[in-house]
């Protein structure tokens, strides 16, 4: 029948109390019934339902009463008088699924029993008819099956969805389909199952579909087409949910592009990307950049969306998780209602959704302190999402969490760890290994271990937390802070004091914005920010927060108090970093100064006063006062601190490093294996202080020309640097630095120049473009170049580094002295004197402007200036300069130091020179005594002595003298340098001069050939040294009388000449005349 007159319908049923409340707080809204709906005309058969329902003590007794007016709503319904089996006294009528009705007045009849009036809507309703225009333009596709997938998903029914999107794809044949049906079809489908498999926490399979979709876009579409936005988003949103920020931001951003070119007008949509990007943001820990891009688009969707729309329940949740991140609890809960309040007006009561909204107002109260009501908000949740996820479910994971910690709260250790392990299973299944999720769940675990006292376990997992933190978050997110702070509380615990203060400066960072501006613990967080300034080398940022700290200090604390005397020693550091040594002592000193009054004798803050002291006059070469200071340093740490502290390996690291300058290797191997060992005993055996170790212990011999076993060290502290820090840490750059630098001792230049390149990649991505480390950089790619006499390109890497040195650096700074030194180099081996001069003197007068002049540097600018001037031929100028330089080597080494004996050999080839061959023995001799008492027999400085030497005997005749100290030399270059080393060449070809005046023609040639195989494999084919080692060859070979070996190298090294020099160069016209030379002979003959 067609029913035109308002009648009143009655319904009684049961509701949870838990519907029923949000049902209360929904009055005035609009309410849907997921099914068809029975009804009566009969109040008291209604009411009597309503009535039976109350015997279960969870559920509360309805009676809807429902005002219906056919004629302003076309919704179906129908009388079942004729049909229902109780048509004769319930009179029922049927509404169809999902039927909409607006709440009325709800009053209560008694106990746990209510009446509850709807009335069906109006179909020109304005509320619902905005909802559902919007709804409808969301949920859109090519089909009916389509369009319920996606009504699916938005329900939260996924698993549904997913097999009506496989439905859908197995039902399609991809072969049968033209451009415009694959792009509207099955681009769609793979988007939207992505989606699907995203809300559910697959992010695998997501990411596959989505990969899918973008492959067919691109292929069909133009790289602007407004297509492209939404997969663009869903692909960030993944990388989101996977924790992978970076990755996330640039596709958001992609997406963000393509809607300002190409859709300007789109506001909405520009806000749901900004949204996206936000989101990010907040994850990142940039609260007040999520704030402001969420502020922004709330201010858009009010205007232009009705007051229940979903969009706007998640721009309040969103901006109700900065706010709780920030610590604004109150406003955090204003907006956590805002969303809850849409959300139960139009989504279905166990929709995830809502789960999450309740998860964060639990997390708000618990932050709080209101446990109940956080673990109440927490039941909630878990009952949505038992019901919805599957057991794995990351959103699972995060609960288990939250309950973990609500039982911590209370000191129920035991059943916090289990709720905290249940999280990590989950997570382990189905997050990426640096999910900052977690990281939460190894601080959480660490947490506890701590707690109850296991403080090693503690550590291990404070260690995890903020390993995966390092790659995932901002450097000032509110956990990295958590996770510093609790690492500092641990090594305070087991008597690291140094250690977790730095981690417990590094925690105050995030609270700068909570405190006075005159606050005590501001002053800690200035010091805390410096040390950030300092590690990335921004040492005037640095010291202007050092400044900060001990302007708040001075004002609140005595003159002698231990705080001010830790900033004093931060401060030396920053100048210590920036080369200022004597502004870095005297705030040592003032430290000291303060400790000496205050603390006790053996307290280990002097102990660390005495390390920076020794570290400050170890950089001035002042070796024997920085020695005296570490020994201070260990004396005290070994009376105060356990012998296995980290702190002791510390300073036998420190001695070490002093004994590697002063060339004792034994020495420092000692204290660096002193130093392994309590590591070793105390660490993990992969942890990032070992590698310090591996690193140092590579240094000392590499410094041996130990190049193998440098190698395996520098290997080792890689492979840990390797995991344990981000790809462009500079820690990294260092080591691959180290790797380069031995391959480049080792000849090795192609393998030099790749790890050097590595270095600088990561530098480039890590450091500004006019950083120091950069320049430092530069240069050792410029001695490679050199090294291998690209001198164009080394001279174009040293002025790269010069550039930046002098725009960074102060005038006086140590480093800007090697790099005008290295441009010398350059210029003196390419034989442009007065260019190599200016730079030499350059380098020569900054280094004496230094604070703390080297002396050991300025002895090898001498020896370079000296170096120039005898190629120049001004033996009597060089060898000033090598006295010089040896004045200076005098002054920070040791007599008998092997660097001293190099400075004799120097004097001693310059006397050779000037023809005082009896004065350049004496100096050459002085030289191997020093050297074969101070270093290992087969060490490549010795080498260079017994070749130098040899040169002398062999300038006053003596060639068997002079052929037993070649040889004597090339037995040591076989064991360090490779086969085709050019050290070698010039080696084999003084042995061959010396065969060949002894008339040993068949040996001469031998070694001739020996050199011009290393030749031919490392020279380009017209290299000018080819034709002098062909030209050698055929004076051999004319001793031994074979004409035609002569005329055919005489013949190649003409061909050389016209190739290098051209036909009508004078070395080419006298190649000419030798080889017309012997051929006449030839034919004389």
């Amino acid at each position: 029948a067609h029913y035109t007159t308002q009648m009143p319908l009655f319904r009684g049923q049961g509701m949870t109390n838990i519907d029923f409340d949000n049902l209360k707080n929904n009055q005035g809204g609009l309410i849907s019934f997921n099914n068809f709906l029975s009804t009566s005309v009969d109040y008291e058969v209604s009411l009597a339902f309503a009535e039976s329902s109350r015997e279960n003590s969870n559920l509360t007794g309805i009676l809807f009463q429902l005002e219906i007016d056919p004629k302003v709503s076309s919704i179906p319904f129908a009388s079942l008088k004729n049909i229902s089996h109780y048509s004769d006294f319930e009179q029922e009528f049927l509404f169809s699924m999902h039927t909409v009705f607006r709440i009325g007045e709800i009053k209560q009849l008694e106990d746990r029993l209510w009446q509850v009036n709807l009335t069906l809507t109006d179909d020109d309703d304005p509320q619902l008819k905005c909802l559902t225009d919007y709804i409808r333009n969301e949920i859109v596709g090519k089909s009916g099956w389509h369009r319920m997938c996606m009504l699916m998903h938005k329900m939260g029914k996924f698993d549904t969805a997913v097999k009506l999107y496989n439905n859908l794809l197995e039902a399609i044949s991809i072969s049968e389909l033209d451009l415009t049906e694959i792009l509207t079809s099955i681009g769609p489908l793979y988007n939207g199952i992505a989606t699907v498999y995203r809300s559910m926490g697959d992010y695998s399979n997501a990411l596959s579909y989505l990969e899918k979709t973008l492959e067919i876009q691109q292929a069909y579409l133009p790289s602007h087409h407004s297509s492209l936005v939404s997969t663009y988003n869903n692909i960030a949103a993944v990388y989101q949910s996977m924790g992978k920020y970076t990755d996330a931001l640039s596709y958001y951003k992609e997406a963000l592009q393509i809607q300002q070119k190409s859709l300007p007008d789109d506001i909405l949509a520009s806000s749901i990307t900004y949204n996206n990007m936000g989101a990010v943001y907040q994850s990142m820990g940039d609260y007040q950049t999520a704030l402001s891009c969420y502020e922004k688009i709330l201010e858009i969707r009010e205007k232009i969306l009705p007051p229940n729309h979903p969009d706007l329940a998640a721009i309040y949740n969103n901006t109700a998780l900065v706010h709780q991140s920030m610590g604004n609890y109150s406003i955090a809960l204003l907006y956590y209602d805002k969303t809850l309040k849409i959300q139960e007006k139009s989504l279905p009561s166990d929709h995830p959704l809502v789960a999450t909204t309740y998860h964060n107002v639990g997390m708000v109260h618990q932050s709080m302190g209101n446990f109940s009501d956080a673990l109440s908000c927490y039941n909630k949740t878990l009952g949505i999402r038992q019901k919805i996820l599957s057991l794995d479910h990351p959103d699972l994971a995060t609960l288990y969490n939250n309950i973990g910690l609500l039982h911590q709260s209370t000191g129920h250790y035991s059943a916090a760890l289990v709720y905290f392990q249940k999280t990590l299973e989950i997570q382990n299944k189905s997050l990426s290994v640096n999910h900052s999720d977690m990281a939460t769940t190894y601080n959480n675990i660490a947490t506890m271990h701590q707690l109850m006292g296991d403080y090693p376990t503690a550590l291990l997992y404070y260690h995890n937390t903020l390993e995966i933190q390092e790659k995932s978050l901002s450097p000032d997110h509110p956990s990295m802070a958590i996770t510093y702070g609790n690492i500092g509380t641990i090594y305070r615990l087991i008597g690291d004091y140094s250690t977790s203060l730095l981690f417990c400066q590094k925690t105050l960072e995030i609270q700068l914005k909570s405190l006075t501006s005159n606050h005590l613990d501001l002053a800690a967080t200035y010091n805390e920010i410096a040390l950030l300034y300092q590690y990335q080398r921004d040492y005037s940022g640095a010291l202007s927060y050092h400044e900060k700290a001990i302007e708040i200090r001075q004002k609140f604390l005595p003159d002698d108090h231990p705080d001010l005397a830790l900033t004093y020693n931060n401060i030396g550091v920053v100048y210590q970093s920036m080369g200022n040594y004597s502004a870095a002592l005297l705030y040592y000193e003032k430290a000291l100064m303060i400790q000496e009054k205050s603390l006790p004798s053996e307290h280990p803050s002097v102990a660390t006063t005495y390390s920076n002291l020794g570290i400050v006059h170890k950089l001035m070469a002042d070796y024997k006062t920085a020695l005296s200071y570490f020994e201070k340093s260990l004396t005290i740490q070994e009376k105060s601190l356990s012998s296995s502290h980290p702190d002791l390996a510390t300073t036998y690291n420190n001695m070490g490093m002093v004994y590697n300058a002063i060339c004792d290797y034994p020495a420092a191997l000692i204290c660096l294996e002193k130093a392994l060992k309590i590591r070793e005993n105390s660490l993990p055996l992969n942890h990032l202080m070992l590698a310090t170790i591996y690193n140092n212990m590579g240094m000392i011999h590499k410094a041996m020309t130990n190049d193998i076993v440098a190698l395996s060290y520098f290997d080792k502290a890689l492979k840990i640097r390797e995991k344990y820090l981000s790809p462009n840490h500079p820690e990294l750059g260092e080591t691959y630095n180290n790797i380069s630098m031995v391959h480049k001792s080792m000849g090795n230049y192609s393998d030099a120049l790749s790890y050097c390149e590595k270095s600088l990649e990561i530098e480039e991505q890590s450091i500004t473009p006019n950083h120091p480390s950069l320049g430092i950089t530069y240069n050792n790619i410029g001695t490679i170049h050199k090294s291998m006499r690209n001198y164009s390109t080394a001279l174009l890497y040293f002025e790269k580094a010069l550039q930046i040195m002098k725009q960074s650096l102060p005038p006086n700074h140590p480093n800007l002295s090697y790099t005008y030194q290295n441009i010398g180099g350059v210029y003196n081996a390419t034989e442009d004197y007065s260019n190599a001069l200016r730079h030499y003197e350059k380098a020569f007068e900054v280094q004496m402007k230094c604070t703390s002049p080297n002396f050991s540097f300025l002895a090898e600018i001498c020896h370079g200036i000296a170096a120039m001037h005898k190629s120049m031929g001004n033996y009597p100028i060089a060898l000033s300069y090598c006295e010089m330089s040896l004045e200076f080597k005098e002054k920070c080494f040791p007599i008998n130091h092997s660097s001293v004996a190099t400075n004799y050999l120097n004097i001693g080839m310059l006397h050779k020179l000037m023809g005082k061959h009896l004065s350049a023995l004496s100096y050459h001799e002085k030289a191997i005594i020093i050297m074969e008492k101070s270093l290992p027999t087969d060490h490549p400085d010795l080498a260079t002595a017994y070749e130098n030497i040899g040169d002398v005997y062999d300038d006053i005749g003596d060639s068997s003298a002079a052929l037993l100290y070649y040889e004597k030399s090339l037995a040591i270059k076989q064991k360090f340098v490779q086969f085709n080393h050019e050290s070698l060449v010039m080696l084999y070809k003084k042995i061959s001069m010396t065969h060949l005046f002894l008339r040993n023609y068949a040996t001469c040639l031998s070694y001739y050939e020996k050199a011009l195989a290393i030749w031919q494999s490392i020279l380009r084919p017209d290299h000018p040294w080819l034709i002098i080692t062909y030209c050698n060859m055929t004076l051999v070979f004319n001793k031994l009388c074979q004409e035609k070996k002569t005329i055919e190298d005489a013949a190649v090294a003409l061909n050389i000449a016209c190739r290098a020099f051209g036909l009508d160069h004078p070395k080419t016209k006298e190649l000419q005349c030798y080889f017309d030379h012997l051929e006449r002979n030839l034919v004389e003959k």
